[in-house]
């Protein structure tokens, strides 16, 4: 791929990020949304959910970016030209992993953190 695709790729990548971290302020400082759901969904599970959520798609769209930012590099320097594209995707399929693993290891500390802060849901 030739330098210029693999730099569109990092600067949609990191004006997702910005959007996405915008998108997460608003709904951290907020906890009011993830009450009173219906079906029994508390607050404990709306918020984790979502707060890991918000972080396994901060995390993938920064392992984009990186990976792009490193085969826009290789590809100006002509390294690795035939096989950039697999490489990337095998970069992209273990973030992928990573972040999933990050995303359930954050999950059980967010719920546990909900749970000790509103232990009967969240009354503003």
């Amino acid at each position: 791929m030739a330098p210029n695709r693999w730099l569109t790729i990092a600067e949609w990548s990191l004006c997702a990020l910005a959007c996405e971290v915008g998108f997460g302020f608003s709904l951290g400082f907020n906890p009011g949304w993830a009450n009173g759901w219906p079906l029994g969904l508390t607050i404990n599970s709306i918020w984790s959910v979502s707060m890991s959520v918000l972080f396994f798609l901060l995390l993938m769209t920064a392992a984009v970016g990186l990976g792009a930012i490193i085969g826009a590099a290789c590809s100006h320097y002509s390294v690795g030209l035939r096989h950039g594209g697999a490489v990337y995707t095998t970069w992209l399929v273990c973030a992928c992993f990573l972040a999933l693993l990050a995303s359930h290891l954050a999950f059980r500390e967010v719920y546990a953190s909900t749970l000790e802060m509103w232990p009967n849901g969240y009354n503003p």
